[in-house]
């Protein structure tokens, strides 16, 4: 019983970062030829590659990747309270 207790308890662990959604609140991975809209806390600063990503009103922000876009996607939030 105590094995079965324990493999659960990794099992549980172990899964609740698959759960967890990114800072960014884009909710499928990045790929090829896609584009993609996210959402930060007002003031926060997002860069793509190192240039500024524009943002809305409500820091709603889109990101687009070309149809031959092969590299590693560089997508750097910097947090208005310093996070």
């Amino acid at each position: 019983m105590k094995n079965i207790l324990f493999f659960l308890m990794v099992f549980v662990i172990t899964s609740i970062p698959c759960l967890a959604k990114n800072g960014l609140n884009i909710n499928e991975p990045l790929k090829q030829g896609g584009y993609y809209v996210g959402k930060v806390m007002l003031g926060d600063k997002v860069t793509f590659h190192g240039k500024t990503v524009k943002q809305s009103s409500d820091g709603s922000f889109i990101i687009g990747l070309g149809w031959k876009y092969k590299a590693k996607a560089n997508i750097r939030v910097d947090h208005k309270a310093g996070g």
